[in-house]
Parts: structure tokens; sequence; C-alpha cells
């Protein structure tokens, strides 16, 4: 097992200067004069072939948007970051790319698309990877969409993200692979899987409803999402789904992904046509795809899926999916015999988010849905607590309930006023303006000195 070196780090040093790294080494980071250090001055060398640590980046912020740095492995191309510049990237030989190969400096100073990342043959993500990643955004999700008090009695804690769309529904179309290259063993820990998936997403106090199908060269619909009886109700569609035999398919053993994403483009084309009474703008749409290699029959996924988007009326142009609000789409290729490429481009690709994971078997799997969230994610950061045992109570542990919730004071204002706020970015904190109202004003005079305290 090898890990990829760093290979440009632009307006920085880094040695040593290899190609490959051996398990435990070490590459180390620093930059010119006049940059800051952003991400790991080192990284160690893991055996599952991934660094520790962040991928390390020198800006001095004098641009539209901050350098997006080179992920180890990759080279790329373009060194100007002001709005409506480019940057595009390439994996050495024999590496794939994930995420995004090319990024725009938008209007709002942030990168088009997800970060791009280069993974070598015969490595693979860790579920504890996978699971901090869809944390973040699925559970996230999720977590806005169900306030605190409609919370049902969980003690974990989940992972929060930025949500600019207010919704209180969510369409869940699961897509599981069950062609000849699935042996029954395989299936059966996927589909042990997913259960513990819609068991996890079943912690939340918002409508769901699912559609689960099968598909090899045809595909089977295991639940129908228009069935809202059954559709509706978890442990419905966790029945029907165990009573799924693994042999349904017969001797129509291929791979037809297209043939999957087009039952869901006509469910959603179903559900669009009375929009108001089935709240079609209103319902987040995820869509989640377990595979374990090649679409070697039927059409191309990808002209599916345009038309899924297109039925959202999202463009299907884009390479990037920032403005994709309402739909996110995961996919998990599973095995030595994944098409990275073409599993890639099927993924959503959201600016500081990831929906495509490499595993190396269903195993890995069970692992990511039953640690998607987790006691062990209140490490991460802006992670909220929701609950302590009693032990932790007595411990005088305090359960931080707000992650994003940031007090502003200063000397200016003195000791009784202050301002809240909440962290938006790294960067960013969302406060009220008239915190930073005219020096006329007695209330709260402009600051010269800020304290963010969270």
């Amino acid at each position: 097992m090898l890990c990829p070196g760093q290979l440009q780090l632009d307006n920085g040093e880094f040695w040593p200067r290899n190609q490959w790294f051996q398990v435990g080494t070490t590459q180390s980071f620093s930059c010119q004069e006049g940059f800051s250090l952003y991400g790991s001055p080192q990284r160690n060398c893991t055996l599952s072939g991934e660094w520790t640590g962040a991928t390390p980046i020198c800006d001095d912020h004098a641009n539209d948007c901050n350098d997006p740095g080179v992920p180890p492995g990759a080279e790329r191309t373009g060194d100007r970051f002001q709005t409506g510049a480019k940057v595009t990237y390439r994996c050495q030989a024999g590496m794939h790319l994930l995420g995004s190969a090319e990024r725009v400096c938008l209007e709002n100073r942030e990168w088009s698309g997800s970060s791009p990342r280069c993974q070598a043959p015969h490595t693979f993500d860790t579920p504890s990877s996978v699971a901090a990643a869809m944390a973040g955004s699925l559970a996230g999700a999720l977590d806005v969409l169900s306030p605190d008090y409609k919370k049902k009695n969980v003690s974990r804690g989940f992972g929060r993200s930025f949500r600019v769309a207010e919704v209180s529904r969510m369409n869940v179309y699961i897509l599981m692979d069950t062609s000849g290259s699935i042996k029954e063993k395989d299936f059966q820990l996927a589909r042990n899987a997913t259960i513990a998936l819609i068991r996890k997403l079943d912690s939340y106090d918002v409508q769901l409803n699912f559609h689960v199908l099968s598909f090899a060269s045809e595909t089977i619909v295991i639940v129908n999402i228009q069935e809202t009886d059954i559709s509706g109700d978890t442990d419905e569609v966790i029945w029907a789904l165990m009573e799924f035999s693994y042999t349904s398919h017969g001797h129509k053993t291929g791979t037809n992904l297209h043939s999957a994403l087009e039952n869901v483009w006509q469910q959603i084309s179903f559900l669009s046509v009375n929009r108001e009474k089935n709240h079609f703008n209103e319902t987040q749409n995820i869509i989640i795809i377990e595979t374990d290699g090649y679409s070697n029959t039927g059409k191309k996924p990808e002209a599916a899926l345009a038309k899924i988007r297109s039925s959202l009326g999202y463009r299907t142009t884009q390479h990037d999916h920032a403005h994709e609000k309402m739909l996110d789409v995961y996919v998990f290729g599973v095995g030595e015999h994944v098409n990275k490429d073409e599993l890639n481009s099927l993924a959503s690709k959201k600016s500081g988010e990831n929906h495509f994971f490499v595993l190396k078997d269903f195993n890995k799997l069970g692992e990511v849905f039953n640690s998607i969230i987790s006691d062990s994610s209140v490490t991460m950061c802006g992670i909220a607590q929701e609950q302590l045992s009693k032990e932790q109570e007595l411990d005088g542990v305090i359960a931080y309930t707000r992650p994003w919730h940031v007090t502003l004071t200063s000397p200016t204002w003195g000791l009784e006023k202050y301002c809240s706020g909440s962290i938006l970015s790294q960067n960013w904190v969302l406060t009220a303006a008239h915190c930073f109202a005219k020096v006329s004003t007695d209330t709260h005079r402009v600051p010269k000195e800020l304290t963010i305290q969270y």
C-alpha cells in the first residue's frame, strides 16, 4: 500500500519530493514569505493509502476566491482566482480523479463543484471518513428539516450542514444492484446495510417516503413511492425489503443502471404533475446508488439523471450542482471493479461536500450506514450533542446543542452589551446589523476590538 505524494504546492515548499510514499512515512510543507499555511504542515501515510490531516494550501487572500489547493497525486492548471476564473485538475497516471476536475470562481467567492481527490488502484475510502462526510451532508439536511423539540428520543450526535431551503419532507430513492456479479451473501449484506440506513433516517420526525428498487438487466420495484401507506411507513418498507428474493431477476443478470434511474425519473415526473398535493416544491430528493461495477446494458445512466435534474428545474449542462438545493445524489461503488469515472459523473458535486465513495466490500457499506449517526461524530467541528447520559451530567459535562452559535463582545460595548451570531463558513459569521450601527447610537458603538466566543 502506497500514498500518492504532493506534486504541487503553489507559493510553498514540500519535502520529500516523491511520487509515492510508503505507509508510516511523512511529507512536510511550508509557505513562502507573505503566505499563510492552511491545512496540515505535516501529513502521515496511513494503512488505507490515505494521508492524515488536510491538504496544505499557501494563501495570501489577495484574490476573489481562496486558493482551492491541489490534492496529493494531482496537478492543477490555472493560477488566477478572480471571479470567473477556471482551474482544472488531473491525476498522475493510473489514478482516478474523484470530485470535480474543473472548478470556477463564482460571484459569491466560492469555488464551484466539490474538492477533487486522486484515488490509487486497490485503495478504498475508510468507513469512518465516509460516515463523517455523510454526517455533514445528508444527516445535516435532516437536522435542519427537524427542529430540536420535534426530534424523536435518539441519544446520539448528528452532523450539521447549512441549508437555505426550509423543508419538512424528504423522498429517498434507494437503488440496489442485484446483477450477476453480486453474490447472495453480498446481497444480504447490502440489504442489511440499507435497512440500517432506513432506521437511521427514521430517527428524525420528518415526513419520509421511500422508493426502493433492485436493478440488474431490468428494474424491479420493491417499494413504490406512490403507495404512500407503505412508502411512508419504515416498518412496511423494511418488511418489503426483507421479503424481496435475491433470485427475482432470474437469468437477466446484466447491470442496467440507466433503467433504475429512468424509473426514479418516472416517479419524480408523476409527483410533479400534482405539485401542490404532493408538496413537490418543498420536498428534498435523495438518490442513493449502491453498485459493484460497470453499467454494461442499457443506455448511459447520465442520460436518465439529466432527465431527473430537468424535472426538478435544474440545468443539466452545469458540472456544479450547488444550485440543486432539493437534490442530492449519493453513489457507493463497492469492490475492485467499480467504474469510478462513470459513477463519479453521477454523484452530486457540491462545495465542501462529498457524494461519491468507493468501499472495499459490502461489509464496509454496513459499517458506513451504521455509523452515519454515531456518538463518535461529536468530535467533529460543529456537531451538536443532542443528549447526555446521567453519568456525564453528574461529571459536569456540558451539552453543546447549538454548535454554530457564537457570542460577540467588545470593550467598546462594555460588560452589559453583547451580540449573537451564527457561523456560516470558515471565514464568516452572520450577526445583527444594529450591532455595528453608526457611532452616534448609544446602544452599540462600532467596536475597534471584537471577541467571538463559541
